[in-house]
Protein backbone atom coordinates (compact mmCIF):
# COMPACT_ATOMS: atom_id res chain seq x y z
CA UNK A 1 0.00 0.00 0.00
CA UNK A 2 1.02 3.28 -0.43
CA UNK A 3 2.01 5.55 3.03
CA UNK A 4 -1.49 7.25 3.37
CA UNK A 5 -3.34 8.79 6.61
CA UNK A 6 -3.54 5.49 8.13
CA UNK A 7 0.17 4.45 7.20
CA UNK A 8 1.54 7.15 8.38
CA UNK A 9 -0.73 6.78 11.61
CA UNK A 10 1.22 3.28 11.91
CA UNK A 11 4.65 4.85 11.43
CA UNK A 12 4.94 7.79 14.13
CA UNK A 13 3.11 5.47 16.30
CA UNK A 14 5.79 2.81 16.40
CA UNK A 15 8.48 5.94 16.22
CA UNK A 16 6.43 7.44 19.37
CA UNK A 17 6.86 3.68 20.87
CA UNK A 18 10.43 3.49 20.62
CA UNK A 19 10.17 0.54 18.01
CA UNK A 20 11.10 2.25 14.85
CA UNK A 21 14.74 1.79 13.51
CA UNK A 22 15.61 4.03 10.12
CA UNK A 23 17.81 2.39 7.32
CA UNK A 24 19.68 4.95 5.83
CA UNK A 25 21.66 5.16 2.15
CA UNK A 26 23.03 6.91 -0.32
CA UNK A 27 20.36 8.63 -1.64
CA UNK A 28 19.92 10.92 1.78
CA UNK A 29 23.67 12.42 0.68
CA UNK A 30 22.98 12.72 -2.65
CA UNK A 31 23.27 16.61 -2.76
CA UNK A 32 26.32 16.50 -1.26
CA UNK A 33 28.43 13.06 -1.70
CA UNK A 34 29.13 12.57 -5.67
CA UNK A 35 26.77 9.33 -6.33
CA UNK A 36 28.38 5.47 -7.17
CA UNK A 37 27.71 5.72 -11.23
CA UNK A 38 29.42 8.77 -11.12
CA UNK A 39 32.75 7.84 -8.58
CA UNK A 40 32.82 5.01 -10.96
CA UNK A 41 32.72 6.37 -14.51
CA UNK A 42 35.79 8.59 -12.67
CA UNK A 43 37.63 6.13 -11.60
CA UNK A 44 37.00 3.90 -14.68
CA UNK A 45 38.36 6.66 -17.03
CA UNK A 46 41.13 6.68 -14.62
CA UNK A 47 42.27 3.75 -14.70
CA UNK A 48 41.28 2.96 -18.21
CA UNK A 49 38.52 0.29 -17.25
CA UNK A 50 37.94 -1.81 -20.29
CA UNK A 51 34.18 -2.78 -19.61
CA UNK A 52 31.15 -1.49 -20.13
CA UNK A 53 29.93 -1.52 -17.07
CA UNK A 54 31.81 1.32 -16.04
CA UNK A 55 28.71 2.85 -13.76
CA UNK A 56 29.25 -0.14 -11.15
CA UNK A 57 31.34 1.25 -8.46
CA UNK A 58 31.68 -2.44 -7.02
CA UNK A 59 33.25 -3.81 -10.46
CA UNK A 60 35.36 -0.55 -10.82
CA UNK A 61 37.10 -1.03 -7.31
CA UNK A 62 37.62 -4.14 -7.58
CA UNK A 63 39.59 -3.53 -11.58
CA UNK A 64 41.45 -1.17 -9.39
CA UNK A 65 42.04 -3.11 -6.59
CA UNK A 66 43.91 -6.15 -9.02
CA UNK A 67 45.48 -3.69 -11.38
CA UNK A 68 47.12 -1.19 -8.71
CA UNK A 69 46.43 -2.37 -4.75
CA UNK A 70 44.38 -3.70 -2.80
CA UNK A 71 43.75 -0.77 -0.82
CA UNK A 72 43.65 1.75 -3.77
CA UNK A 73 39.94 2.04 -4.03
CA UNK A 74 39.43 2.64 -0.65
CA UNK A 75 41.45 4.94 0.08
CA UNK A 76 40.14 6.84 -3.36
CA UNK A 77 36.50 6.22 -1.52
CA UNK A 78 38.20 8.36 1.45
CA UNK A 79 39.80 11.02 -0.28
CA UNK A 80 36.53 11.12 -2.31
CA UNK A 81 34.48 11.89 0.98
CA UNK A 82 37.03 14.12 2.36
CA UNK A 83 36.71 16.30 -0.79
CA UNK A 84 32.93 17.22 0.39
CA UNK A 85 34.15 18.77 3.42
CA UNK A 86 32.62 20.19 6.56
CA UNK A 87 29.50 20.96 4.18
CA UNK A 88 25.92 22.41 5.49
CA UNK A 89 23.11 20.12 6.11
CA UNK A 90 20.05 22.08 5.50
CA UNK A 91 19.73 20.79 2.12
CA UNK A 92 19.54 17.07 3.44
CA UNK A 93 17.25 14.86 5.52
CA UNK A 94 19.72 14.36 8.09
CA UNK A 95 18.75 17.59 10.15
CA UNK A 96 14.79 16.47 10.14
CA UNK A 97 15.76 12.61 11.20
CA UNK A 98 18.33 14.06 13.88
CA UNK A 99 15.39 15.60 15.58
CA UNK A 100 13.26 12.34 15.92
CA UNK A 101 13.64 9.95 18.86
CA UNK A 102 16.10 7.08 17.17
CA UNK A 103 17.93 5.44 19.45
CA UNK A 104 19.94 3.34 16.75
CA UNK A 105 20.52 4.71 13.55
CA UNK A 106 21.67 2.03 10.79
CA UNK A 107 23.22 3.24 7.46
CA UNK A 108 24.94 1.90 4.59
CA UNK A 109 26.87 5.04 3.89
CA UNK A 110 30.57 5.04 4.90
CA UNK A 111 30.05 9.13 5.81
CA UNK A 112 29.67 10.71 9.22
CA UNK A 113 26.84 13.06 8.17
CA UNK A 114 24.25 11.24 10.67
CA UNK A 115 26.87 11.73 13.83
CA UNK A 116 27.06 15.25 12.64
CA UNK A 117 23.27 16.21 12.46
CA UNK A 118 23.11 14.89 15.97
CA UNK A 119 25.29 16.87 17.53
CA UNK A 120 25.25 18.84 19.95
CA UNK A 121 21.78 17.96 21.16
CA UNK A 122 22.70 14.62 21.45
CA UNK A 123 25.80 12.40 21.95
CA UNK A 124 25.87 9.42 19.48
CA UNK A 125 28.28 6.61 19.50
CA UNK A 126 29.56 4.66 15.89
CA UNK A 127 30.13 1.28 15.67
CA UNK A 128 30.19 -0.48 12.05
CA UNK A 129 29.64 -3.94 11.10
CA UNK A 130 32.39 -6.90 11.65
CA UNK A 131 32.18 -8.54 8.21
CA UNK A 132 35.33 -9.38 8.53
CA UNK A 133 38.58 -10.42 10.59
CA UNK A 134 41.14 -7.36 10.61
CA UNK A 135 40.48 -6.45 13.72
CA UNK A 136 41.92 -9.35 15.01
CA UNK A 137 45.41 -7.50 13.51
CA UNK A 138 44.01 -3.81 13.90
CA UNK A 139 42.89 -3.07 17.62
CA UNK A 140 41.65 0.20 17.06
CA UNK A 141 37.92 -0.56 17.42
CA UNK A 142 35.60 2.23 17.49
CA UNK A 143 34.19 3.72 21.06
CA UNK A 144 30.96 2.81 20.32
CA UNK A 145 31.44 -1.31 20.25
CA UNK A 146 30.08 -1.35 23.43
CA UNK A 147 28.09 1.29 24.00
CA UNK A 148 24.18 1.23 24.64
CA UNK A 149 21.80 3.22 22.72
CA UNK A 150 19.70 5.55 23.53
CA UNK A 151 17.42 8.71 22.53
CA UNK A 152 20.05 11.22 24.10
CA UNK A 153 23.10 9.24 23.53
CA UNK A 154 22.29 7.40 20.13
CA UNK A 155 23.88 4.70 18.28
CA UNK A 156 25.17 5.03 14.30
CA UNK A 157 25.41 1.30 13.13
CA UNK A 158 27.57 1.12 9.81
CA UNK A 159 26.44 -1.73 7.84
CA UNK A 160 29.18 -1.50 5.18
CA UNK A 161 31.80 -0.02 7.42
CA UNK A 162 33.10 4.13 8.47
CA UNK A 163 35.31 6.18 6.78
CA UNK A 164 37.75 6.41 10.34
CA UNK A 165 38.68 2.81 9.88
CA UNK A 166 39.69 1.74 6.54
CA UNK A 167 39.38 -2.02 6.35
CA UNK A 168 35.88 -1.74 7.39
CA UNK A 169 34.80 -0.55 4.12
CA UNK A 170 32.50 -2.97 2.06
CA UNK A 171 33.31 -1.83 -1.80
CA UNK A 172 34.80 -4.04 -4.21
CA UNK A 173 32.94 -7.36 -5.53
CA UNK A 174 34.94 -8.95 -3.56
CA UNK A 175 34.15 -7.03 -0.29
CA UNK A 176 30.20 -7.50 -1.37
CA UNK A 177 30.80 -11.35 -1.66
CA UNK A 178 32.43 -11.80 1.78
CA UNK A 179 29.93 -9.23 3.68
CA UNK A 180 27.06 -11.72 2.13
CA UNK A 181 29.10 -15.25 3.17
CA UNK A 182 29.63 -13.73 6.49
CA UNK A 183 25.83 -12.67 6.23
CA UNK A 184 25.40 -15.87 6.08
CA UNK A 185 26.98 -17.75 8.51
CA UNK A 186 25.39 -19.64 11.15
CA UNK A 187 24.24 -18.13 14.50
CA UNK A 188 27.23 -18.62 16.51
CA UNK A 189 29.69 -16.77 14.09
CA UNK A 190 26.67 -14.05 13.43
CA UNK A 191 27.34 -12.66 16.30
CA UNK A 192 30.67 -11.35 15.37
CA UNK A 193 29.16 -10.14 12.45
CA UNK A 194 25.78 -8.60 13.49
CA UNK A 195 25.81 -7.62 17.36
CA UNK A 196 23.27 -9.28 19.65
CA UNK A 197 21.62 -5.92 20.53
CA UNK A 198 21.58 -4.82 16.93
CA UNK A 199 19.69 -7.79 15.92
CA UNK A 200 17.06 -7.39 18.88
CA UNK A 201 16.27 -4.11 18.12
CA UNK A 202 15.85 -4.89 14.08
CA UNK A 203 13.49 -8.07 15.51
CA UNK A 204 11.17 -5.44 17.57
CA UNK A 205 11.07 -2.73 15.21
CA UNK A 206 9.22 -1.45 12.14
CA UNK A 207 12.32 -0.85 9.35
CA UNK A 208 12.28 2.75 8.11
CA UNK A 209 14.08 3.32 4.56
CA UNK A 210 15.84 6.24 3.76
CA UNK A 211 17.67 7.11 0.64
CA UNK A 212 17.21 3.48 -1.30
CA UNK A 213 16.62 2.99 -5.07
CA UNK A 214 14.47 -0.08 -4.94
CA UNK A 215 15.94 -1.38 -8.31
CA UNK A 216 19.07 -1.31 -6.43
CA UNK A 217 20.71 -4.67 -6.05
CA UNK A 218 22.02 -3.50 -2.48
CA UNK A 219 19.09 -2.18 -1.09
CA UNK A 220 17.31 -5.68 -1.90
CA UNK A 221 19.87 -7.77 -0.84
CA UNK A 222 19.94 -5.66 2.93
CA UNK A 223 16.21 -5.85 2.63
CA UNK A 224 16.13 -9.24 2.40
CA UNK A 225 18.08 -9.71 4.85
CA UNK A 226 16.65 -7.66 7.40
CA UNK A 227 13.05 -8.76 6.68
CA UNK A 228 14.24 -12.22 7.83
CA UNK A 229 15.41 -10.82 10.88
CA UNK A 230 12.04 -9.72 11.60
CA UNK A 231 10.65 -13.04 10.78
CA UNK A 232 12.66 -14.52 13.28
CA UNK A 233 10.68 -12.85 15.85
CA UNK A 234 7.10 -10.71 15.70
CA UNK A 235 6.55 -8.54 13.06
CA UNK A 236 6.31 -5.41 12.74
CA UNK A 237 4.99 -2.34 10.35
CA UNK A 238 7.84 -1.87 7.67
CA UNK A 239 7.56 0.94 5.61
CA UNK A 240 10.62 1.13 2.76
CA UNK A 241 11.01 4.97 1.80
CA UNK A 242 12.36 5.31 -1.64
CA UNK A 243 13.37 7.78 -4.10
CA UNK A 244 11.02 7.95 -7.23
CA UNK A 245 12.90 5.62 -10.07
CA UNK A 246 14.83 7.48 -12.48
CA UNK A 247 14.21 8.14 -16.20
CA UNK A 248 17.31 6.46 -16.54
CA UNK A 249 16.00 3.32 -14.99
CA UNK A 250 12.60 2.71 -16.73
CA UNK A 251 11.03 3.15 -19.68
CA UNK A 252 9.56 6.37 -20.78
CA UNK A 253 6.27 7.12 -19.45
CA UNK A 254 5.95 4.19 -17.49
CA UNK A 255 7.22 5.31 -14.19
CA UNK A 256 3.68 4.70 -12.22
CA UNK A 257 3.98 0.91 -13.82
CA UNK A 258 7.32 0.48 -11.99
CA UNK A 259 6.49 1.58 -9.13
CA UNK A 260 3.80 -0.99 -8.83
CA UNK A 261 5.78 -3.89 -10.30
CA UNK A 262 8.23 -2.84 -7.38
CA UNK A 263 5.72 -2.95 -4.71
CA UNK A 264 4.95 -6.16 -5.71
CA UNK A 265 8.11 -7.30 -5.51
CA UNK A 266 8.90 -6.52 -2.30
CA UNK A 267 5.34 -7.40 -0.53
CA UNK A 268 4.69 -10.80 -2.37
CA UNK A 269 8.03 -12.05 -3.21
CA UNK A 270 9.66 -11.19 0.44
CA UNK A 271 6.12 -11.89 2.18
CA UNK A 272 5.99 -8.16 4.03
CA UNK A 273 2.22 -7.70 4.06
CA UNK A 274 2.14 -4.56 6.06
CA UNK A 275 5.10 -2.50 3.70
CA UNK A 276 3.87 1.00 2.59
CA UNK A 277 5.74 2.99 0.46
CA UNK A 278 6.34 6.91 0.22
CA UNK A 279 7.35 8.20 -3.43
CA UNK A 280 9.51 11.02 -3.44
CA UNK A 281 12.53 12.92 -2.34
CA UNK A 282 13.96 11.99 0.59
CA UNK A 283 14.74 15.41 2.44
CA UNK A 284 10.78 15.99 2.07
CA UNK A 285 9.58 13.29 3.08
CA UNK A 286 12.37 13.54 6.45
CA UNK A 287 10.81 17.00 6.69
CA UNK A 288 7.19 15.66 6.26
CA UNK A 289 7.83 13.22 9.04
CA UNK A 290 9.22 15.08 11.63
CA UNK A 291 6.18 17.63 10.86
CA UNK A 292 3.77 14.91 11.52
CA UNK A 293 5.33 13.73 14.00
CA UNK A 294 5.62 16.93 16.13
CA UNK A 295 1.66 17.01 15.28
CA UNK A 296 0.77 13.46 16.51
CA UNK A 297 3.12 14.06 19.91
CA UNK A 298 0.90 17.52 20.68
CA UNK A 299 -2.29 15.54 19.88
CA UNK A 300 -1.52 12.21 21.93
CA UNK A 301 -1.29 9.04 21.11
Amino acid sequence: MSLDQRGWTTLLRQIHKGQCTPVIGAGASATIVPGAARLARSWAREYDYPLADDQDLARVSQYIALVDYPARPKEMMLEALAAVGDVDLGGTPYPYLAQLPFPLYITTNYDDMICRSLRPEKSPAIDYCRWNDYESIEERVPPGRTHRPSVAQPLVYHLHGQADWIDSLVLTEEDYLDFLISAAEDSQHRSQFLRSDIRTALAGSSLLFIGYRLSDWTFRVLFRGLMRTIRANTQKPAVAIQLVPGEDEVAPGKVAEAQEYLQRYLTQLHHVPSLAMYWGDATQFARELLERYEEYVRGGD
